[in-house]
């Protein structure tokens, strides 16, 4: 995180899932780009995820095709939090990301934010890594 960024993100591991949270550290509000519905779920245009693991390095992209009519542009209040969870292995298997399974074993996932959509908080965050076991 800059030393400016008014905002923090966190990841935390549950199973093949990781939980990734925004939150607005500043006084004011702050808006981001986040959540976009798509035919088969949410997507995450700003969000990425590094993995490192038992099958070597890899990113995830979290976007796709989208409904038409949705927007990502959300505003946090003070304090304010928004999450996502993500299903490491189902979004391994998009074709965006190779379309491969990730092999079974401990990974280390490292959630980064990075935004330069217009009338958004533009800027990149990183959470801190954290520990994933995939069953491949």
């Amino acid at each position: 995180m800059t030393a400016s960024a008014p905002l923090i993100l966190a990841g935390q591991a549950n199973d093949t899932r990781l939980l990734v949270s925004v939150t607005n550290v500043s006084k004011d509000p702050v808006a981001i780009w986040w959540e976009v519905q798509g035919p088969d779920g949410p997507l995450y245009d700003c969000l990425t995820v590094d993995l490192s693991g038992p099958g070597g390095q890899r990113t995830l992209l979290l976007t796709g095709d989208r409904n038409a009519s949705t927007s990502g542009r959300d505003v946090l209040g003070p304090g304010a939090v928004r999450s996502a969870e993500l299903d490491l292995e189902e979004w391994s298997r998009a074709p965006l990301n190779g379309g491969n399974e990730l092999t079974a074993g401990a990974w280390t996932a490292i959630a980064r934010y990075r935004c330069e959509e217009p009338d958004c908080w533009r800027g990149e965050v990183v959470a801190p890594p954290v520990h994933v076991h995939l069953t491949g």
